[in-house]
């Protein structure tokens, strides 16, 4: 997370990265995106920065369900962008 607050979350790579992911994972399952996460639940996993699918489920709206689901990709993605 960068240290300026002026940053727009929506301009960082990982912000990016977490909506094309989004993007594609709703299409695969022929759901809205925002079934997935919301804005802002991924507002949210970028400030927090989840580092596992326990700490995941932190994360308001994302269960034990979703973050087995999802989990991995979730993180590896917040990985990448570190």
């Amino acid at each position: 997370m960068p240290d300026n607050p002026q940053t727009n979350l929506e301009d960082l790579p990982v912000y990016k990265a977490l909506k094309e992911y989004r993007y594609k994972k709703s299409r695969d399952e022929g759901i809205k995106p925002y079934f997935i996460f919301n804005n802002a639940q991924m507002e949210e996993l970028i400030r927090e920065r989840p580092r596992t699918k326990s700490e995941l489920t932190n994360i308001a709206g994302f269960g034990e369900v979703k973050a087995e689901k999802y989990g991995q990709d979730i993180l590896s993605i917040l990985e990448q962008y570190k």
